[in-house]
């Protein structure tokens, strides 16, 4: 049974020695609204100097890690917007601490007016055993935001843990990954 996660709030996914470390992470918008705006979701790998590497920036036009840890699919259904990733955790990298899910908001300004505050919704599955295990889901300003960050999963003491993070920016994406996530693209 999933959990409902709350901005802050982290969670153990799963433990290194557990043998069941593949996830499905679902990225929708409930409503069909791409005549109002589209979403594209991106997910980094930051290794332990805070680098991310541009090979490991997973997006549609780069749809799988270097090491094949990570992939992205986009999807289409006629009710909503809906983007996915697989992570198999096994396959990282030890060098890699943290993988983000971020996404970027392109709206029709002479519609923004319509816009409100969508949901996004993020649901994380067990891969294997097809159970969803946690979802996120939040309003997006998206008259003042242009990108957001949703979480990350990251190691610690021997655990995979996932961050709720839910931060939104005015700026797009490479902006806070240099500047606001401190990060260096190599």
């Amino acid at each position: 049974m999933e959990k409902p996660l709350v901005r802050g709030e982290k969670i153990i996914i799963s433990k290194f020695e557990d043998s069941l470390q593949s996830f499905i992470l679902d990225f929708s918008c409930p409503h069909r609204q791409e005549d109002i705006f589209d979403v594209d979701v991106f997910a980094f790998m930051i290794n332990g100097q805070n680098q991310v590497a541009k090979k490991n920036i997973i997006f549609y036009n780069q749809p799988m890690s270097t090491c094949g840890s990570l992939a992205y699919h986009g999807d289409q259904d006629h009710k909503k917007m809906k983007k996915t990733f697989t992570v198999d955790l096994k396959k990282v990298p030890a060098n890699i601490e943290k993988i983000a899910f971020a996404c970027s908001f392109y709206k029709e300004m002479s519609k923004e007016k319509h816009i409100i505050y969508p949901k996004i919704c993020l649901q994380v599955y067990d891969k294997i055993m097809n159970e969803a295990v946690f979802e996120l889901e939040e309003e997006v300003d998206l008259i003042n935001s242009k990108s957001m960050i949703f979480g990350d999963i990251y190691r610690y003491k021997g655990n995979w843990k996932f961050n709720t993070v839910k931060y939104q920016h005015q700026e797009h994406l490479l902006y806070w990954m240099r500047e606001i996530y401190t990060l260096y693209i190599i």
